[in-house]
């Protein structure tokens, strides 16, 4: 994907778009996450949007503090939060929500690297189960590579001492 830059200091990325892939996505792979499988033979238009990082949006915005952000990339949430590694750094972030499951084959990405991303900014991580119920993830631990279907977690900064 090529990422070309503009004046104010945004980005111009080039995404795949087809109209028909929602209904697609919907009726086909949703529960199965077989990306792969059902988009490989369509035709795609590409177009050119503007993109920009969680850090520029709080800048520009002059925001103090965000209180709870909820992200559904479909598997980039990673990238995102990447994009908020100053505002994470800086504690601008209180909380924030993401899925993990079968989205990640296709960004590669694994749980590990959410772990080391937000512990190391002084967050705690809890895993919301299907009951509803909040289980704290206080370890890294291989089984969290579940990538069947997608798992929510939550993901709360720590107080100061």
């Amino acid at each position: 994907m090529e990422t070309r830059m503009i004046p104010n200091g945004l980005a111009i990325k080039q995404v795949f778009s087809r109209q028909q892939t929602w209904q697609i996505r919907r009726q086909a792979i949703e529960p199965h996450c077989l990306f792969a499988l059902v988009f490989r033979d369509l035709n795609y238009t590409t177009v050119e949007v503007e993109v920009s990082t969680i850090d520029q949006v709080i800048e520009s915005q002059t925001i103090d503090f965000v209180d709870f952000m909820k992200m559904d990339a479909k598997g980039h949430e990673l990238f995102a939060l990447r994009g908020a590694r100053q505002s994470l750094a800086s504690r601008k972030i209180g909380a924030l929500s993401f899925e993990f499951g079968c989205g990640n084959i296709n960004s590669r990405t694994f749980f590990r690297d959410f772990w080391e991303l937000l512990t190391g900014a002084g967050f705690s991580i809890w895993r919301i189960a299907p009951s509803g119920k909040d289980v704290p993830v206080r370890d890294y631990y291989e089984d969290a590579e579940y990538f069947r279907g997608a798992t929510n977690y939550v993901a709360e900064l720590k107080p100061t001492a």
